[in-house]
Order: structure tokens, then sequence, then C-alpha cells
């Protein structure tokens, strides 16, 4: 049963993951737990998930990046919900003021460097490097939290009121902002924002790995001392990769929270906005317009895989600490293997002067084999381009977050790749639905979502069953899931790895048609589905299944919808992340995609 605590206090409501995981995500039916080899995937979100309601509050968790080390997932233990990218988004039927996140994480800077939409987050109730809370403040009846790293959450409690009003934001000029900060205790922060103007003296600490920026501010030019803004964002929260963005003489505008800060140990008082803090404008222009360094990037494509050196080239344009958000192929020749760690399955090498650091196998698999890599052997690595810097302040080239696309010209695991002259029987067409076997002879869509433009297909098999997360073996038993199946091309298939995985989008005819908990006397019958070929399970799948022919009869995946509940269902962008009514656009609402406006 859930509880929440408008029981007790009227005005607040707790989602408790520790305790009401199962009620909450009912569609993950199982738990992750162990690690290497021993690691049990079955609590891994494999796509975008929204919990069962909470007196009309509810949060949404995506799934990790393709190529993630660590997915988001329900663990064996207290903190259940573990989340390591992605976003979490929190709703409610109608605005809040407060959110108490009680959480667990393993590195310190980890939560500071979370993100929201709207607001802003307060961690100095961290306690250490270990447990402590996280308390988001604003007014908004939905936030979108950009996970950073290994953010562990035992429970939230949702505050309508948040304990009074939220205080206005006063505009001050920076003599203004000293002299309140004179008022306060020493490293005491103010509860309410100001929005101060001043102009750049200097600028103390550029954008590195934490991708914000740190300058010092004062009423004139002139002045020798001012206010300093300590590892501020840029306008709506974004990163900051460009280390030219501030000089000295800007004029800027910048909002956050005063603080009278004393280094410990010391006696020393730096009157500063604390971290957390905003640029607002910079000259007047309320948006960075320097080129993006990633725009530049014109090759990198399966058909057109750029050189290492050319990778070695772009990384060197970037600014310190910038990644890329995409990944990109990248060939070249194993110069030295530095480590092959088959207890977490991947590997760090260099060639042409970059460093491939700790990308999985073919197939983003894990590599189990120590001797999987030797140098001179070809590779195309898929993965990010990242100009990291070390504690040493030393900058190292490198690709991360991806996998070896191609080792040696080989693609697949198992031996030989498909018989590249295989000819498709089908065309994906209803007429003409692709068969399993066309299916397991494409390459793996880079993509886990659906991109603007791109088109449903159709495929045909049989049904053999659901498989678990990895989508290697086919459950039986109790561990039957309703989130997919997975079809083959023969009845009788006994390996789930020879199977075409097919997601089955939550609350819709389709899962409530097709699965086979549900519905055990579908296996072995023959369907034919539409919907987006994507990587899921770490292979081509089928997700966002539209329709589904089966014993004759045709099924839509919202014909049980109506016009109210489509309206008032929950809307995602093409990448996943759920968004509110104002967004405009396209949209996946119910199943269908929409346009929004």
């Amino acid at each position: 049963m859930l509880l929440s605590a408008s029981a007790f206090a009227q005005n607040e409501v707790t989602i408790d993951f520790d305790n009401d995981y199962k009620t909450l995500f009912p569609t993950i039916t199982g738990e992750s737990s162990g690690s290497g080899t021993t690691y049990v995937a079955d609590g891994e979100f494999n796509a975008t998930t929204t919990s069962t309601a909470v007196d009309g509050c509810t949060v949404t968790v995506t799934a990790s990046e393709a190529g993630a080390s660590s997915r988001n997932r329900i663990w064996s233990g207290s903190p259940r919900l573990r989340m390591f990218d992605g976003t979490f988004t929190i709703t409610a039927p109608k605005k809040f003021k407060k959110i108490t996140m009680n959480v667990k994480t393993n590195k310190s800077n980890v939560a500071k460097d979370n993100k929201v939409n709207v607001g802003s987050l307060d961690v100095t109730g961290l306690n250490g490097t270990n447990n402590g809370v996280i308390v988001w403040t604003g007014d908004a009846s939905e936030v979108v939290m950009t996970i950073a790293g290994n953010t562990q959450f035992k429970n939230i409690v949702i505050s309508y009121d948040g304990g009074g009003e939220t205080p206005t934001v006063q505009e001050v000029t920076v003599e203004q902002a000293l002299t309140v900060i004179n008022g306060l205790a020493d490293n005491e922060v103010t509860e309410g924002e100001y929005k101060v103007t001043g102009y750049v003296l200097d600028v103390t600490e550029k954008p590195g790995t934490h991708k914000n920026i740190t300058f010092i501010i004062a009423d004139n030019t002139s002045a020798t001392a001012g206010l300093t803004v300590f590892r501020a964002d840029k306008f709506n929260k974004a990163d900051i990769t460009n280390p030219d963005l501030l000089k000295k003489g800007d004029l800027v505008v910048v909002q956050g929270k005063l603080q009278k800060y004393v280094k410990s140990g010391t006696t020393t008082v730096t009157p500063e906005i604390s971290q957390g803090g905003v640029i607002l404008s910079i000259n007047g222009k309320t948006e960075d317009d320097t080129p993006d360094p990633e725009a530049a990037i014109t090759n990198g494509t399966k058909d057109n895989p750029m050189t290492a050196a050319q990778a070695l080239a772009y990384i060197n344009g970037f600014a310190d600490g910038f990644t890329t958000t995409k990944q990109y192929y990248v060939k070249g020749s194993v110069a030295e293997i530095v480590e092959i760690n088959t207890e977490k399955g991947n590997a760090t090498f260099t060639m042409g002067g970059v460093k491939v650091f700790r990308v999985k196998g073919l197939e983003n698999k894990n590599i189990e084999k120590s001797d999987y890599l030797k140098a001179g052997d070809e590779v195309i690595v898929l993965a990010k381009l990242q100009k990291y810097v070390e504690s040493d302040k030393s900058i190292t080239p490198e690709l991360s977050t991806g996998y070896i696309y191609s080792l040696n010209g080989k693609t697949k695991e198992g031996g030989d790749d498909p018989d590249p002259s295989y000819t498709f029987v089908g065309d994906g067409s209803k007429s003409n639905p692709y068969t399993v076997e066309d299916i397991l002879h494409m390459d793996i869509p880079e993509n886990t979502n659906a991109s603007e433009g791109q088109q449903m297909v159709w495929i045909k098999g049989y049904i053999i069953g659901s498989l678990n997360s990895s989508g290697t073996a086919i459950l039986e038993g109790e561990s039957i899931s309703a989130t997919n199946i997975g079809i083959a091309a023969s009845a009788s298939e006994k390996e789930g790895s020879k199977a075409v995985p097919v997601q089955l989008p939550n609350n819709t005819t389709i899962r409530s048609g097709l699965n086979v908990k549900d519905n055990p006397s579908n296996v072995g019958k023959e369907v034919t589905l539409q919907g987006y070929l994507l990587k899921y399970m770490n292979r081509t799948g089928m997700k966002n299944t539209a329709t589904y022919i089966l014993d004759g009869s045709e099924v839509s995946g919202v014909s049980a919808v109506t016009v109210d509940q489509l309206n008032n269902a929950p809307a995602y962008n093409l990448g996943g992340q759920r968004v509110n009514q104002g967004y405009k656009g396209l949209v996946i609402k119910g199943g269908r995609k929409l346009i929004q406006k």
C-alpha cells in the first residue's frame, strides 16, 4: 500500500522508494544486485518509466544512455532508486514550493552537479560524502532534474507550502550586495536570492570539469575589489564550455544567494554569490552566441568514420573539460593496451594520440577475456569526444562513454558477421513486413529513441515469451514480464538472443493484448507488429509499438484511449524526456506521435 505524508501533514506528499518501489514501478519486475560477471540486471529501467501516482504526484525516470557503465535501476538494498544519468522528473497536480530528497551519493560533488530546469537546488544538507539531503525550492508543478552521476534516492517529500512563501528576488548593486553580506554571520547564506548587476573585474576560474565559471564583479571597472561569483552556470542553468565566455569589462547580471564565505582554518572573508548562481545576461545578451565546437564536426558517422588523428584535432579545439553530446565513429589502430578489466567488462587503450577510456566490446557487450584486444588491432569505436582535465591539470584527449563497433572488420561477437550478400525478404511495409532474420542481419541502431522524421516499420515473427532485461534469456514462472515480448523465426525457438525484443508501451491496448504474463496462450502464435526499429536490449529491437495483428485481428495501441485521456496523458519529447503542456513541437502521448501547439 502506498502511503503519503498527507495523512499526517496536509501540505506534504511523500514518495517512498525504499518501501514502496514495487507498487511505484510495477513494470520493473525485479531488482539489480551484485557486480561484474555476477551482476543481476533485473531492476534496470529499459525505458522511460512514470511511477504510480501518490496523491496525484508522480516521478518519471529515464533509461540510461547507450553504453553507460552503470544503469538507472531499482537496487536490492537501500537506497532502492539509483540513478547515474538521464533525468528525474517530479510532477504534482498543483504547484509546490519545496522538495526534500533524502539521498546517498558516493561522491560529494555529484549532487552539486545535478541540474534542474526551474527553481534551485541546495546540497548543503549533505553529510560529507555519504547520506544527506538535496533540497529544491521554487514555484512549479513539474521539475526536471538532470542527473550528473551516482545519486541514490531513499524518498522524496513534496511540500506545497514549502514552509512559507518563496522570498522575492531583490535587485541590488554590488555595493548593496556587499552591505547585505557584511551583516551575515560567517558562512551564513541568505534565504532569498538577489539579482546583482556589475562589471567583470577578473575571471578566476574558467570552465573545466565542473562546466561553470568563477569571476569577480564590481559597480565600476576601476574598482580594486568586489563580489565573487562562485561557480555560476549560464542562462537557463546550462553548462559552460566556452573558456572565453567572459572577459574583463563585461557587464553582467547574475542571480543567486549571497554568502559570507570564510575558508576553514582561516579568518579570510570572501563575499560571494554562492555556487548555484546563474548568469542572466552578458552585455545585454541572454544567450551564448559562441559557435558550438561540436557543430564543426562533419564526419564520424558509420559510413564516414573519422580517423584517430581527426578526432585528436577536434578535441584539441575544445575548451578544457568539454565533452560532445553525441557519439561518433572513430577508426584507428590500437597502439597500446592500458587495461582490460574483465570484472567491469571494459577496455582502455590508446590509438593515434587519443586515449580510448573504458569502452565496452562489440555490440556494446561486456568484455570477458583478458586477451580481447592487442596492439595492432584495427578498430572502429563509437564514443563521445572529450578534452579531459586530469587532477594535476594536465589534458588528456579521450574517447569515452562508448563501445567497440568493429574489431578487425567484425561487428558481432561469436564468429564471422552475417553474410554481406544476405538478401532481405521483407521491406518493412504492412504488406511485406521484415522477417526476424531480416532484423538480425541489420546493423544495431545508434539511437534508443525515435528521431524526428523516422518512419515506423512492420515486422513478423512468432511470440516465444518475454525476455530478461539484457534480452539473453526467456523468462519463466513468476519472473515473466509484461513489459516486452521476444519474437523469433520459429515458434519453437528457446534462445532469447535469437529473438527480436519488442517493447510494449505502458497503459496501452498493445501491452494488455500482447504481453504473455496476462496472455500465456500468445506464446507460439504468429504476430505482425508496427513500431520503430531502435536500439533495445543492446541490439536491434522494436520500441513505441503502435499496432499489432494477432489471430487475424488488427489492434491499435490507442484504440482504448479517449480524447480526454489522450489530452491528459503525460507528454514526452523524442529524446524520451517528459515535457509539460506548454512545450511546443513533436511529442509522444499515449503511444501516439502528435504535434503539440
